[in-house]
Parts: structure tokens; C-alpha cells; sequence
């Protein structure tokens, strides 16, 4: 059996039940899964090494995850309420999701202009 695979999913199994076991509720166990993923990976320990199953086992998790992220939206948040008791409130949750949407991604795009000749020119110094 892969050593990496084993790994993987003993972490995937330990994680939930210590998160458990200790009461931690101040990060979801999703976020710590993926703290563990870049501590075991390449990025710190690299104890983890990429094959056939690790890598269907990653897209697997994504998938996951995007389709928890999605069952956790709540849809009432973008319906107008309009109480009788209550001023109508200027926070439209909605438009600060956009409007943070399209500042990170002009953000992106502007780093991204800086960075890219900064790239190039370091990689002609090496060569």
C-alpha cells in the first residue's frame, strides 16, 4: 500500500476526532485538514509524496469542500426584509460580496502585472 495514501487518510481521520476530542469549535475542521495538508506536503515536512491515488484523493476533497462551502450559503440573506418594527438596513450582504469579489480580482490582475516582468528578469539571471 502507498505510504503518502496512508498518511493522507489517517490525517483525514485523526483530525475531526481530536478537533473533537479537545472542543475546538474555533476553526472549522475543514481549515485545519488543510493546515495539515500544507504541513505534511511539500510545502513544510514533505512527507507526502504525489501519486495515481493521492491525486485522485486531492480532487476528491475539493470537490467536497465546494460542495460543503455550497450547502452552507444561506439564501435568505438575499431576499429584502421588510419589518414593520424595524429601519431598513444600508448593509445589503450581497453587494459587499460582489464588491469584495471585484477588488480582489482587479487586485490580482495589477500584482499580476508587477510581478510577471519581475519573474522573467529573475529567471534570466539564473540561466
Amino acid at each position: 500500500m502507498d505510504l503518502s495514501l496512508f498518511i493522507v487518510s489517517l490525517a483525514a481521520l485523526v483530525i475531526p476526532i481530536i478537533m473533537a476530542r479537545f472542543k475546538i469549535n474555533a476553526i472549522p475542521t475543514a481549515v485545519a485538514e488543510i493546515v495539515t495538508g500544507i504541513i505534511l506536503g511539500k510545502s513544510l515536512l514533505n512527507t507526502i509524496k504525489i501519486t495515481s491515488s493521492v491525486s485522485l484523493l486531492s480532487n476528491l476533497g475539493v470537490i467536497l469542500l465546494m460542495f460543503l462551502s455550497g450547502m452552507e450559503i444561506n439564501f435568505d440573506l438575499f431576499k429584502k426584509k421588510d419589518l414593520p418594527d424595524t429601519k431598513p438596513s444600508s448593509v445589503n450582504p450581497a453587494r459587499i460580496a460582489v464588491f469584495s469579489f471585484a477588488t480582489i480580482t482587479v487586485m490580482a490582475l495589477i500584482l499580476a502585472e508587477i510581478l510577471t516582468p519581475i519573474q522573467y528578469r529573475n529567471q534570466s539571471l539564473v540561466a
